[in-house]
């Protein structure tokens, strides 16, 4: 920020106005960085990891209109103007992108500032703008100082994110959903009640009313069916919002399972849908990949664990049901 600033004041102050114009459109691709940035950002705070191919298109999206502004603008007046009405309606779509996902995940009302933070970036790059526009139209100063404001609030929502990983994530700060919080609201007279598993050495202590925050998120995990992505349990506990650890227990004592098994179940319930339904369209391959796995075999002995029987096998049971009743 200082580099930049330092610069703009010795070495481009005197040139032409015109030219100056070129640097411009270059620094507001800078200014567009913080706010691409923070969306990725806050999903994850919220417990939704952005695949790495997501924060390169956002990035490509800023060099993109970095250079097509570039290319567009030759007076200063359209230039602030369209790069603030863009940058507005960027915030303003993450704001309200980051304020579904929360409601979508019914998380407790608090965390709906978080939806706010790219409306703060915004309003800032807005009043930027208005400065330029006002006092600085021959660009005497330097004319972007909102994005090392904006990159100090990303820096900040970012450490929020790993600091919340080591909090927010403990078993001693739980994320409720608004209607267990109303119940644990009107039980704070009581003790609360714990399960415990006191099967292994551990302790596995869960209030009953996350308990059933928990259940109800994994419900909607199997809604969504996100279990056919490339999913591991870090992913899960995430969803969840709670630790590896507990995510681990969790399955094991409460839906007798492992993370390995609790997942391939779900997607061999599909693949056997896919193949009574669709055995004519799809070959096996094409059921493995669409149900999540990454190749036949592995599809295969996934399939014959919890079927009994081969993919081959029960797909020649099913073509003999049909050729003997055709209208059952």
């Amino acid at each position: 920020m200082w580099l930049s600033t330092t610069l703009w004041d010795t070495k481009l102050y005197e040139l032409d106005i015109s030219i100056k114009l070129k640097f411009v459109t270059l620094i507001y691709g800078l200014q567009l960085v913080p706010l691409v940035l923070v969306r990725p950002t806050l999903k994850s705070i919220l417990g939704i990891e952005s695949s790495f191919l997501s924060i390169v298109k956002g990035i490509i999206l800023t060099v993109f209109v970095c250079f097509t502004f570039f290319y567009s603008f030759n007076d200063f007046w359209s230039l602030t103007l369209y790069s603030g009405i863009l940058t507005c309606i960027l915030a303003l779509y993450i704001s309200v992108e980051t304020s579904f996902l929360i409601l979508k995940r019914k998380l407790v009302s608090r965390f709906q500032i978080f939806s706010l933070v790219p409306l703060l970036m915004g309003f800032i790059l807005a009043c930027n703008i208005f400065y330029n526009l006002t006092l600085n139209r021959n660009l005497q100063f330097f004319p972007f100082l909102s994005y090392g404001i904006n990159l100090t609030i990303l820096y900040f929502i970012y450490f929020k994110k790993y600091h919340s990983r080591y909090s927010a994530f403990s078993p001693k700060i739980e994320i409720f959903s608004e209607i267990n919080l109303k119940k644990t609201r009107r039980n704070t007279d009581s003790e609360p009640q714990v399960i415990e598993d006191t099967k292994k050495h551990n302790i596995l202590l869960i209030r009953e009313d996350q308990l059933v925050t928990l259940e109800d998120k994994l419900k909607l995990f199997i809604e969504e069916r996100n279990y056919i992505q490339n999913i591991r349990l870090p992913d899960l506990a995430n969803y969840l919002g709670i630790t590896l650890h507990l995510t681990s227990r969790y399955l094991n004592h409460y839906k007798k399972t492992s993370f390995s098994d609790f997942i391939n179940e779900l997607r061999i319930q599909d693949a056997r849908k896919l193949l009574e339904t669709h055995y004519e369209t799809m070959n096996f391959m094409d059921i493995a990949l669409a149900t999540g796995f990454e190749s036949y075999p592995a599809f295969s002995r996934a399939f014959k664990k919890r079927v009994g029987v081969s993919p081959f096998v029960l797909l020649r049971e099913i073509k003999r049901k049909l050729k003997k009743y055709p209208h059952s």
